[in-house]
């Protein structure tokens, strides 16, 4: 994340510096993205509560997002504005239980972002940071030696999501971006769930899932209305 953030700070930077002409950035705007998240979440469940297997999960992906928003001007060059965006694709990964033969793999889905926006009006160029609650749909799934993979039912959950980047004119009407932005949610814990027959009845495993959450980077281009 900070590399990325390092990478994003000096395109910023260097956008700003060439951006001489004001320009007018109030009003509505939609357009479309693609990013690439990457995460690293750990884990762990027990066996009647008596035996616990961590394990890491290294995550990454692509999606395509869809985003719309609003921009006002509080003063000469301060801008504020909300957005929403829509992602649609997988960030997933696996990774090795302590005890032989387990694994884990983890997947975020589909989610949707509601942020806030605080931008500086530059010219051409208007840097951005952002707040903001994201949806995100979390499965999951882990494989005991002899019972076989075990997979929980897939459910939306709601986290924070930072974000900082650049919006760039390249015409009166439209603009590109590059922003880099982290989502974090609270621990997630799944009950007691028998294994699927064969198995039912066999052991009732409880999981949970700590510190989920993702990095994305993101390219987009957006028409303004």
């Amino acid at each position: 994340m900070i590399k990325h953030a390092i990478f994003t700070a000096g395109i910023v930077a260097g956008l700003i510096t060439t951006s001489a002409q004001a320009q007018d950035w109030a009003g509505a705007y939609g357009g479309g993205a693609l990013s690439y998240g990457v995460g690293t979440n750990q884990g762990f469940f027990t066996f009647f509560g008596l035996l616990s297997s961590q394990y890491d999960a290294e995550v990454t992906g692509a999606h395509v997002r869809g985003f719309a928003g609003h921009n006002w001007y509080l003063s000469d060059t301060v801008v504020t504005g909300v957005e929403l965006s829509a992602g649609f694709g997988e960030i997933s990964g696996s990774g090795v239980g302590g005890n032989p033969g387990q694994s884990a793999n983890m997947t975020y889905g589909t989610s949707a972002t509601l942020a806030v926006r605080f931008a500086y009006d530059a010219g051409r160029a208007l840097p951005f940071i952002s707040f903001g609650v994201t949806t995100t749909e979390v499965s999951s799934s882990y494989t005991i030696p002899a019972l076989g993979p075990i997979e929980r039912d897939a459910t939306f959950r709601t986290g924070t999501t930072v974000g900082a980047g650049v919006d760039y004119q390249i015409s009166d009407r439209s603009f590109l971006r590059i922003q880099v932005s982290h989502t974090q949610m609270d621990d997630i814990q799944y009950g007691l769930t028998a294994f699927p027959p064969p198995n039912t009845g066999v052991s009732l495993i409880p999981q949970v899932i700590t510190n989920p959450s993702y990095s994305d980077v993101t390219v987009g281009y957006a028409f303004r209305f």
